[in-house]
Order: C-alpha cells, then structure tokens, then sequence
C-alpha cells in the first residue's frame, strides 16, 4: 500500500485535489481516512491512467467515468474470453470449431 504523501510527491502531478476528486467520484479506491489515504500499486495504476486519459488525451472531467467504464468493461471481456480460451484447449476439435463457427457469427 503506498500513502497519498508518497503517490504526490513520486507523481507531482498527481495533486492532492485531483486524487480527492477521483476517489470521491469512485474511480479509485482508498484505504483509510482523506488525510491518511493508502493506496494499492493497482490503483496508483488507475491513478496515471486517470491523469493520462484526462491531460495527456485531453478527455474532460465529465466524460472520464464513461470512458473508464468502457475501459473496465473491456478489460472483463478479455478476461472472459481469455478463460473460455483455457477451458477449450482440452475440448475435441470439432468442439473449437463449433465455437470458432459461433463467433465469427456474432454481429460486428
């Protein structure tokens, strides 16, 4: 877990404001109270991503929830599909080709 002292002073430009904005709006967790918030090395992670997508790509503060919502949901989707993956690499090849056959059914 890593202080918000120490997440603000590795990453100036990170501000106190913007982090307590953040946290507030939930699209970074926080462990403890606002003056002592501990942060995991996941969401010090989230934390640059919310400071690229907003400076960097210049998404405004109102639009950063959608976009991390797609982001997040993406994310789940290649995990899902990474699991089916694993489960379908004992399955027969008739089996595989069934599904393969299904996805390139789905609509684009």
């Amino acid at each position: 877990m890593i202080h918000i002292t120490v997440v603000t002073q590795l990453h100036p430009e990170l501000t106190r404001p913007r982090i307590v904005d953040w946290v507030a709006r939930g699209w970074v967790q926080a462990d403890g109270t606002p003056d002592d918030w501990v942060f995991s090395e996941r969401d010090v992670d989230r934390l640059l991503l919310l400071w690229e997508l907003n400076v960097d790509l210049a998404i405004d503060r109102e639009s950063l929830g959608v976009v991390l919502s797609l982001m997040d949901q993406v994310k789940l989707l290649r995990a899902a599909l990474a699991a089916v993956s694993a489960a379908l690499k004992p399955a027969s090849e008739a089996t595989k080709r069934r599904v393969a056959a299904a996805l390139r059914e789905l609509p684009r």
